[in-house]
């Protein structure tokens, strides 16, 4: 223990910083992955949908109400105005309350039709913009400290959010009669009173509510990319409205805690693409294009390899999350999994276009999957059910990808030649293999002694290849 805390207290701070952030996201999703199989117990499926629903909305009326001013422009923002943070920072936050002021008010005059087309009532709109006109304070906040390696209060601030929500909003729901609106007020209320404290902090340094030369800044910046924020909420939450209105509240419950239980495994897909991303650049920075082919395949490889484990084990994970009712989710595992590994892939493929600055490209590849993910649910699921959602998505994510690798080729044509960064017919294969195992096992669901062996199986390739691994992982960090 001595000899960790030495070697601890001797990494930079830019490391510590990394390694609190991630242990402080994983113990945030493990508090609600434990919360989960609680909720799904002690409320009806309908209820549970609401709540879903709710969550889904959230993330997509967010977009306008605060135009994720915390995205993007708080860095630029942070070099830009560097003299000025406390000012800045403050400006985001007035600018922020500003807008979710000025929507709530547009929302006011229209509330019964938006009723009629979403199913929520005015007073669960206006918890929702209660959370949002503080949630953009609290995200500035968390922006500003990560940009200057500040980790203490980022991580106790959300550890606190995470653990007061489930704390008091259990015992609220089994005590209430409207068990989807209990949840609901009690997130949005505990979020909106813990929000309040970093509004306070920054509003007491940078003193600065309206400054117009920081609101130009940061709507000319983040208004184009707005198009490109909704359509990713889309990909990730139009099944689940979607399912809601054309099946029924119930069924967006279900489908739900299966989409849960599928993107937990994206914990550790995000960590490693994290790692890679300034690999990357700093390997096309000196032209060591052969680098990145070689780790994107092991990598991609890797992530395939942890989701085939996870959806070894999807039928025990949804008996954990839910009661029996919830069961037939399980078959939405290998699908929403999948579109995970196509994440991964994509994001490889726009991170050089990243790079080169041409992100006209992403907001294009973003809006047409999004479209094409509504038009297909809108085909599919009353034909074959809401199950077909998980496949739709999957698809998108396809054709997400594939844009993606289209467009960087288009890049890398226009700013290197005919160099190629990655070696598509090996990441080709990998992706192929994956999909005929994922889907494979959905037919042996039912036995458990096949799935556990092939799991073992896996399990023995990692401990035999752990080194290999580790050192592959490690260098791909260092440099």
């Amino acid at each position: 223990m001595r000899k960790l805390l030495i070697k601890y207290k001797s990494l930079p701070i830019q490391v510590k910083s990394s390694l609190w952030f991630t242990v402080s996201n994983v113990m945030q999703k493990g508090i609600q992955f434990f919360t989960v199989p609680i909720l799904t117990r002690i409320m009806p499926a309908a209820d549970y949908g609401k709540y879903s629903l709710f969550l889904s909305w959230y993330q997509i009326v967010s977009i306008f109400a605060t135009l994720n001013l915390w995205n993007y422009v708080m860095n630029n923002g942070m070099l830009k105005f560097e003299k000025d943070r406390n000012g800045y920072v403050s400006s985001l936050q007035g600018l922020g309350m500003t807008v979710t002021v000025t929507l709530c008010l547009i929302y006011l005059l229209f509330s019964d039709q938006w009723e009629k087309a979403t199913s929520l009532s005015r007073s669960v709109m206006l918890v929702m913009f209660l959370e949002l006109l503080l949630m953009p304070s609290y995200e500035c906040w968390c922006a500003r400290e990560k940009f200057e390696y500040r980790y203490r209060g980022v991580v106790v601030l959300s550890l606190v959010v995470a653990a007061l929500v489930p704390a008091v909003s259990i015992p609220a729901v089994i005590l209430s009669e409207d068990k989807g609106m209990t949840a609901i007020v009690c997130r949005s209320l505990i979020s909106a009173a813990v929000f309040v404290i970093p509004a306070i902090m920054i509003m007491a340094k940078g003193k600065k509510f309206i400054d117009l030369t920081y609101w130009k800044f940061a709507l000319r910046f983040n208004i184009p990319l707005i198009p490109h924020f909704l359509s990713l909420i889309v990909l990730q939450q139009s099944d689940r409205i979607m399912i809601g209105k054309m099946v029924g509240e119930d069924k967006a419950g279900i489908y739900s805690v299966a989409y849960s239980a599928a993107t937990t495994i994206q914990i550790v897909n995000s960590a490693i693409l994290a790692s890679f991303v300034p690999f990357t650049y700093i390997s096309i920075k000196n032209r060591r294009y052969a680098q990145i082919r070689e780790n994107a395949n092991y990598l991609l490889g890797f992530v395939a390899a942890l989701n085939i484990v996870f959806i070894c084990i999807a039928p025990e994970a949804i008996r954990i999350l839910g009661p029996e009712e919830y069961y037939e989710a399980v078959y939405i595992i290998p699908p929403v999994a999948a579109s995970g590994v196509f994440m991964f892939l994509f994001n490889l493929f726009a991170n050089v276009e990243y790079y080169f600055e041409e992100t006209k490209f992403v907001a294009a590849a973003s809006f047409f999957s999004a479209a094409m993910n509504v038009v297909l649910n809108i085909i599919c699921i009353p034909r074959f059910g809401y199950l077909a959602a998980g496949y739709t998505t999957l698809f998108c994510y396809l054709l997400y990808s594939l844009g993606h690798y289209i467009f960087m080729r288009l890049v890398c044509i226009k700013h290197l030649g005919e160099v190629e960064i990655y070696h598509i017919q090996k990441l080709v294969t990998i992706t192929v293999v994956y999909l005929a195992c994922s889907f494979g096992l959905m037919f042996i669901y039912q036995y458990m002694a096949i799935r556990y062996l092939l799991l073992i199986v896996i399990t023995m390739l990692g401990i035999v290849k752990r080194r290999e691994i580790i050192k592959k992982l490690n260098m791909i960090k260092n440099r």
